[in-house]
């Protein structure tokens, strides 16, 4: 399946309508229609069509389902305009489903005209594709502006190379702002004092509960990303700058040597400079990439060891509302909350960009060592390495951006302290470890993904007004049936999450295969057979043939179906296994190592951890390449 330039293949939209019209065969000739007008927008106006008005359209009608109506002036100009009736808006016969003439949502709405819906307009919501020179720019500029917007943290995170934090001579509290205002009633109605001080009380209470931090009990190790320093396929062990801040709490000798006597052999590589990490553009979607930092190694390092250490040390009431690993209790809370009420779900606006020295100091205050360690291990400089735009260096307000191993767990940790003092504040409790405990219940948070109360909803969000946060109003819900959060949309109970292509065209590249494979799976186990159907027969049959159909998924690239398992291809019965198997296509990713012979090797194998009984060997990754193999899997037929 090829598209060309100007033009793309919408077959798998023409089998989608068909999933429609079997649904609801009333809406036939209106669904031939809105194809006929999908496949004539997209020739003249191109792939922004699909992939930036119609997910626009999508936030549009998300937002209305919170509020309850919709204002058809709110979708793009490219679905249309009703003029007396003599003009049909692009899609109207599904929005009619929902809402009604005045567009007031339907009191016995279907959740399934809710997903049919939510699918048409976000279905190449998630394609990746180049998006242009000035999205990017308009992405680089953004990311130096909100920087330059944030207020000026109060310590010294980078001016010097070694940071003193002395609570006795310098008090730092979130009031600090509100008092330097000649009249913070008006620039900050919905935020009072009051709330304030209950931020600052339960920030020392639950940073104080992390504990004395202990620099030797870092387990650091390295990530598969790219770094600022060292290219793709070089030795991350044979570190190259090991800067005087990072130093001052991270000792070279004990983290990069793997004897206690190597400083006589090794010339320490300690540096008083400090690389910047390098920020580069990673495309996300046609609209516009996402930006992500590039740290440096010795920086990332760190970084990877102290977030597991923030993990390992949660105090006791927030294990109760943060999950680091698992998305699962964020999703299933939100499937409740929306048949519920009870709970909104918040989403913030460029979560780690907006998130300062400023206020993380104030989070983590009564915590000397956990400040010590964040500002050591914290790249402090950015520069522009997207060759877009003139070239820039800067000192960042933001504590960290993404890419950073340590903006997840600390914009969690921030955002749950922030919660709870929200919830404190609206129920009048005052801040008591029992009570700190009993509203953390209420609260799940993963990253930016907030779940918490409804009626606090809006208290939070001038309280991360405060903090110079954005709460992303279109993603924002806590009244209605919508919710939406870590992946899981659901209406009044129901999961309505749509169904997103990774691609419009089949590649027979491992990666593509793949997940072409996964959508036409999920789009099979969503009822949507049409285009499950077409998608499996635009697979080439050579390759088609040794993929096997089964209700349970195999150790291979399989085929989902809700009957027992049919197989394609060979099988056998292992005579060594003693169980029958049947000959598919695994992907699998293929490291090419470079072997090495130095004192990196022992230090390689104390940060891995392997187990005594795995093949291993010291190294580091050349290339990544990935792959498709023939292998022997096993299969069962499910019998009822």
């Amino acid at each position: 399946m090829k598209r060309t330039k100007d033009m793309a293949d919408l077959s798998l939209y023409a089998a989608l309508f068909q999933d429609i019209a079997a649904w609801e065969p009333d809406l036939h000739d209106c669904l031939v229609a809105d194809y006929q007008r999908l496949v004539h927008t997209v020739k003249s106006r191109g792939m922004p069509f699909i992939m930036i008005d119609m997910p626009e359209a999508g936030r549009t009608f998300d937002s209305a389902l919170s509020r309850g109506f919709i204002d058809f002036d709110d979708l793009p100009g490219t679905f249309g305009r009703s003029r007396e009736g003599t003009y049909r808006p692009f899609l109207s016969c599904l929005f009619s489903k929902v809402f009604n003439g005045a567009g007031i949502l339907n009191s016995s709405v279907d959740e399934t005209s809710i997903f049919f819906l939510r699918t048409v307009l976000n279905f190449a919501k998630k394609i990746e594709e180049p998006c242009s020179d000035a999205a990017i720019l308009r992405e680089v500029d953004a990311f130096k502006e909100i920087d330059n917007a944030l207020r000026d943290p109060t310590l010294c995170w980078n001016a010097s190379d070694v940071f003193t934090f002395d609570m006795s001579k310098r008090r730092v509290s979130f009031l600090d702002a509100y008092s330097d205002s000649p009249n913070p009633g008006d620039l900050w109605p919905g935020c009072p004092r009051p709330l304030l001080e209950i931020l600052d009380a339960v920030s020392s209470r639950l940073s104080s509960l992390f504990g004395n931090f202990d620099w030797r009990d870092i387990n650091p190790r390295h990530g598969p990303g790219a770094t600022a320093d060292a290219k793709t396929g070089t030795d991350k062990y044979l570190f190259s700058y090991w800067p005087e801040k990072l130093e001052s709490v991270f000792p070279y000798t004990f983290f990069a040597f793997s004897r206690e006597d190597m400083h006589l052999e090794v010339t320490c590589t300690v540096s008083p400079d400090e690389l910047p990490a390098r920020l580069i553009a990673v495309p996300k979607t046609l609209k516009g990439p996402r930006m992500i930092a590039s740290e440096p190694v010795a920086h990332q390092f760190i970084q990877l060891g102290l977030m597991e250490w923030i993990r390992n040390h949660l105090p006791k009431p927030l294990k109760t509302s943060v999950s680091f690993k698992s998305q699962e209790p964020s999703r299933d809370l939100c499937l409740k909350a929306s048949k519920s009420e009870r709970y909104g779900t918040v989403d913030l606006s460029s979560a780690s960009d907006r998130l300062s020295c400023w206020v993380v100091e104030r989070i983590f205050r009564a915590n000397p060592g956990i400040i010590d360690a964040l500002f050591a291990s914290r790249t402090r400089r950015v520069t522009n390495a997207t060759r877009i735009g003139d070239p820039w260096i800067i000192d960042l307000k933001k504590f960290a951006p993404m890419g950073s191993g340590v903006t997840f767990p600390v914009q969690t940790v921030c955002y749950a302290i922030v919660c709870i003092a929200t919830l404190l504040y609206e129920r009048n409790d005052k801040p008591t470890l029992a009570n700190i405990s009993s509203c953390a219940k209420e609260i799940q948070v993963f990253g930016d993904d907030i779940i918490m109360p409804s009626f606090a909803v809006p208290t939070l969000a001038h309280l991360l007004a405060y903090l110079q946060l954005k709460v992303n109003g279109t993603k924002t819900h806590y009244k209605g049936h919508f919710r939406e959060s870590c992946g899981m949309d659901a209406y009044n109970g129901v999961d309505v999450t749509p169904l997103y292509l990774s691609s419009l065209e089949l590649e027979t590249t491992a990666t593509n295969l793949e997940s072409w494979i996964d959508v036409c799976n999920n789009a099979y186990l969503k009822g949507l057979w049409c285009l499950s159907d077409h998608m499996v027969r635009l697979i080439p049959a050579r390759l088609r043939s040794r993929i096997p159909v089964s209700s349970k998924a195999l150790g291979c690239l399989t085929l989902r179906s809700l009957l027992p398992t049919s197989l394609n291809g060979k099988v056998r019965f292992s005579r060594t296994l003693h169980r029958d198997e049947v000959l598919g296509l695994s992907f699998e990713v293929k490291e090419d190592k470079r072997r090495r012979e130095s004192h990196s090797s022992l230090l390689q194998y104390f940060i891995e951890k392997p187990h005594p009984e795995t093949r291993w060997e010291s190294g580091y990754v050349v290339r990544n390449r990935s792959r498709l193999r023939k292998r022997w899997v096993p299969w069962y037929i499910t019998t009822e």
